[in-house]
């Protein structure tokens, strides 16, 4: 079984060391970040091919940009990549499961639902996100839902999809599961980063690889 690492600044990306690798089968990024801030995504194979020479660039909305740590402050705004979706409808399409992996410094406790990550066609219902609401994180996957609590503070997520299960892992800790019927049908969409697609639920903080 493919698995696919689709690892986020979500689009900021980079490789995962050892250490973490052990919380869940991950492989390298589907979008990988790069050192050129004008143009920090690139689109990859799970073995690090580039399907396409290719920059792409993040649209930034509101207030969001990136530090020279190549990390996303988020302030309200989001960022989302337009011209990416139907590379990676392709790639997840082929696997049988799916790995996403993120680090989170929230500003403060968001009491609101919060949008940290989608991927959806349009303005439809995403078949892909992470949210947050107060303490809790819920992770939506086509018709499966996971929610489960996390403390406050910087960390470190790791969600799985695969073997009939989805989990979540919060700093290397298995934080929830629940069984996974099947994988979404994938279209080509938009990927999203602080925001969902009607700019309704912002998150507030910094992301990175």
């Amino acid at each position: 079984m493919i698995r696919v690492l689709l690892c986020v600044a979500l689009l900021a990306c980079c490789l995962v060391d050892a250490a973490r690798a052990a919380e869940a089968p991950l492989t390298t990024p589907i979008l990988a970040m790069t050192e050129n801030l004008a143009a920090p995504v690139i689109v990859q194979t799970d073995d690090g091919t580039p399907v396409m020479t290719t920059y792409y660039d993040l649209t930034a909305r509101g207030l969001a940009f990136f530090g020279p740590r190549v990390e996303a402050h988020l302030g309200g705004g989001s960022y989302r990549a337009e011209r990416v979706g139907a590379h990676i409808a392709a790639m997840l399409a082929k696997g049988g499961g799916m790995t996403f992996a993120i680090d989170l410094e929230p500003d403060g406790v968001q009491p609101d639902a919060a949008c940290i990550a989608a991927y959806a066609a349009g303005k439809d219902a995403p078949q892909f996100a992470v949210t947050s609401e107060g303490n809790g994180m819920r992770v939506a996957l086509g018709d499966t839902v996971l929610a489960a609590p996390c403390a406050p503070g910087p960390r470190h997520l790791v969600v799985s999809a695969g073997g009939g299960a989805l989990t979540l892992y919060v700093d290397g800790a298995p934080a929830g599961t629940t069984p996974l019927s099947a994988l979404p049908i994938w279209v080509d969409g938009i990927l999203r980063l602080g925001n969902d697609a009607q700019a309704a639920h912002p998150w507030r903080g910094v992301v990175s690889g």
